[in-house]
């Protein structure tokens, strides 16, 4: 309260004013500004202790500073910061920076002979996953730094006068150019970065104030805040609390600040940043960073959705249309003649925000996995260059430079080759191909899947009635027709097996191509996604039914037929998949899957009525039965069905349980489950961009990562890229190699 706080102080300064001596030497200061730390009262320093600048040059504050960090006390580390304190003396070494983690009851596994790489491999890398790798941070090989030591002082004097403005460190709406630039800019790697080992060990102990501080203080912001979004995340997943889902979403708001303000001064520039590996955060880039904490408003951003649209396309000019492109999926000889792009990544920044050229590309698939990170001064002392091969200044008069003349037989083969390796006509052909397995497999399962030996039964539905089964069939001609044996399966039926054949290898190659380290991580990131689930489902009970309509049993065909039916069943649900790729149908299915699990609890509820009226009504109207397992489907059938339809009902009771029943199940329960959906198509309804956007990057990965050939030709790839992978690892072949560098780039932004 007030009061309390004005006892404080008349305490504090009674306790202040003590020393009679007129003039306070330093051990007196120093004692002062303890008492002052102690109270938490930095008006007081400002007011009473340290009144002029030459008292804080006086005094070693490296004690006071690191017990303000430990407690906490933001704004006491903020008025040592404004003072010129140098973190340098502080944190000479890292011993002093494990001593804060050790304050927090952190251990560490790992004894390397830096405390900080044990603290990055053992606290920091399990929390972000291992798709950070803690080697680059710690490794500045092959990273040069071109901006001399008078730029950095410049830019950082300009980023310290905007910083030191912040609004509860918040960034301003003033940020400027450099501020933007300095978001990308790198820094020299031959020292530890104090700033941003501050800043994560304040997110990483839930000091909020003190991480956004040392944010605003830090380089490479956006990819700072994702990582402080990220993990945030985990630990709100851990220890479920929402805070920490607060605090995620104020990085995010952060770095999607900055990224639009970046975008609208350079859009080229902040393009090829958001898939730049950055090494000091261990090679992550923005992109990744923003899916793993699964930051929709970032990744809806126009500048991520540029980047994803240019990967999406390829080489191709996006300006032909959508058309032109799928006409020549087709008729792949008219591909050669398409306009195409000379590199993916291109320079023209003198473009107005409101009129930015949005068919440009932006990423290099084929650099050399040596590429380094220079300053570009052309352009600004701030601003990153990302590729090493670009070294021709500027030519903001032309506009559509990068369009291939084509000319002679080679370039027409280049062409085509560039056409196929587009993710957009990788998804194109896997569509027709998908189609056209579906019609094979309705084929074979419809009219040529026979048994291979004499059938002894004249029917092949288990557990059915002879009549129902002619009622579906029709007649019983062709129910013998359809168990005639053949000597030998059938052409379209061993095609199908090799199709799924060429299926499994690919979904063994995704598992195998994840960024995760070890096995068990590929495996289970695999098994994290639900189509994959589906996919492995839908393989199984394939070769399963193909192992039982081998053995020679009328039960083992019967149960073939019926695997194979609930399989092709599956396949056409994994159409649902192609969809995402539409605008307008993408975040339906999102809708769907969220209305799929209102629905089980939904049908959790229903079955305890369906029971409920069940089972006493079954017993009054038919009386004791001997026990039989078709005994629960009678129930279920003259219960559930009951709500779409009337039975003849008999009895009082009977009569009586069926208006308790229909009320609860027609009126109450029916539209629950519709308000229920209503409510899950409203909530997801508005955020329809944002979720379709976000779907767009996976949907690009994939793609992107597939080979250029389509199933059952999909092989044809496995084989080569096997032959690559062996003779540039094994027969140690430099131009097998090279070739394996080049194939793997292209699966990479």
């Amino acid at each position: 309260s007030h009061v309390e706080r004005d006892i404080d102080l008349a305490i504090l300064q009674a306790l202040l004013n003590a020393p009679n001596s007129t003039e306070i030497n330093v051990e007196q200061k120093l004692e002062q500004l303890n008492l002052a730390l102690e109270w938490n009262r930095v008006d007081i320093v400002k007011s009473l202790i340290m009144k002029e600048d030459r008292d804080w040059i006086k005094i070693n504050l490296n004690d006071l500073f690191f017990k303000a960090l430990i407690r906490n006390q933001t704004s006491f580390v903020q008025l040592f910061l404004d003072h010129d304190f140098t973190l340098n003396d502080l944190f000479k070494n890292t011993d002093q920076l494990w001593k804060l983690y050790e304050n927090e009851n952190y251990i560490l596994r790992h004894n390397f002979n830096d405390p900080l790489q044990s603290i990055y491999k053992d606290i920091i890398q399990p929390l972000i996953g291992t798709f950070f790798e803690v080697d680059a941070v710690f490794d500045s090989d092959g990273i040069s730094y071109n901006h001399d030591q008078h730029t950095d002082n410049n830019i950082q004097s300009e980023v310290e006068n905007i910083t030191t403005r912040m609004n509860q460190y918040l960034i301003e709406k003033s940020i400027n150019k450099v501020l933007l630039f300095l978001a990308t800019t790198c820094f020299h790697a031959n020292q530890m970065d104090i700033d941003k080992e501050l800043f994560l060990w304040s997110v990483l102990t839930s000091k909020h104030e003190l991480a956004l501080l040392f944010w605003a203080r830090g380089k490479n912001k956006i990819c700072a805040a994702l990582i402080a979004m990220l993990l945030n995340k985990r630990k709100a997943q851990k220890e479920k609390h929402l805070r920490y889902n607060e605090w995620a979403d104020q990085f995010e708001n952060l770095a999607v600040e900055i990224l639009e303000k970046f975008y609208r001064i350079h859009p080229s520039q902040c393009a090829k940043a958001i898939i730049r590996e950055i090494p000091q955060f261990g090679n992550v880039t923005w992109l990744h960073l923003a899916v793993m904490a699964e930051a929709k408003l970032f990744i809806a951003q126009r500048a991520v959705q540029n980047v994803l649209n240019s990967i999406w396309y390829g080489y191709i000019d996006r300006r032909i249309g959508n058309t032109k492109i799928i006409f020549s999926t087709i008729m792949l000889w008219y591909s050669g003649f398409l306009p195409y792009h000379k590199e993916l990544v291109e320079i023209n920044d003198n473009i107005h925000f409101t009129k930015v050229n949005d068919r440009q590309s932006f990423i290099r698939h084929d650099a050399p996995p040596q590429s380094q990170y220079m300053t570009d001064k052309s352009i600004d002392m701030a601003q990153c260059k990302l590729m090493e091969d670009e070294q021709e200044t500027l030519d903001s008069d032309v506009d559509n430079t990068s369009l291939i003349k084509k000319s002679g037989l080679k370039q027409y083969w280049e062409n085509i080759t560039k056409f196929i390796n587009a993710p957009y006509v990788k998804y194109l052909y896997n569509l027709y191909s998908h189609v056209i397995f579906l019609m094979l497999f309705s084929y074979v399962i419809l009219c040529d899947f026979f048994p291979l030996y004499e059938f002894q039964s004249d029917k092949c539905l288990l557990g059915t009635e002879e009549n129902l089964y002619q009622e579906i069939k029709n007649s019983n001609e062709s129910l013998r027709y359809s168990l005639h044996p053949r000597s030998r399966p059938s052409t379209t039926e061993l095609i199908l097996t090799l199709w799924m054949f060429t299926l499994f290898c690919e979904e063994i190659r995704q598992m195998m191509s994840m960024e995760l380290k070890t096995v068990n991580g590929k495996i289970l990131g695999y098994f994290s996604i639900f189509w994959n689930k589906l996919d492995i489902l839908s393989v199984i009970l394939f070769f399963l039914a193909l192992f039982l309509r081998y053995i020679q049993s009328s039960d083992c065909f019967c149960g073939a037929r019926i695997i194979l039916a609930i399989d092709l069943s599956i396949w056409f649900i994994r159409t649902l998949d192609m969809f995402s790729a539409i605008k307008r149908l993408g975040p339906k299915l999102v809708m769907i899957g969220e209305m799929v699990h209102d629905l089980k609890f939904f049908m959790l509820m229903l079955t305890v009525f369906i029971f409920a009226f069940g089972i006493p009504a079954y017993s009054l109207i038919y009386g004791v039965e001997e026990f039989s397992w078709h005994l629960p489907r009678s129930i279920l059938n003259i219960a559930y069905w009951q709500i779409f339809e009337n039975y003849a009902i008999s009895g009082y009771i009977v009569f009586l349980l069926l208006i308790s029943y229909m009320t609860v199940g027609n009126v109450l329960l029916i539209n629950l489950l519709i308000a229920m959906f209503s409510n899950t198509f409203n909530r997801l309804q508005a955020d329809t961009d944002c979720i379709w956007k976000f779907q767009h990057y996976s949907l690009v990965c994939y793609h992107l990562t597939r080979p250029c050939l389509p199933p059952p030709f999909i092989f044809i790839s496995h084989i080569w890229r096997g032959t690559l992978y062996f003779f540039s690892h094994y027969v140690q072949s430099k131009w097998f190699k090279l070739r394996y560098i080049k194939y793997k780039n292209k699966e990479k932004f």
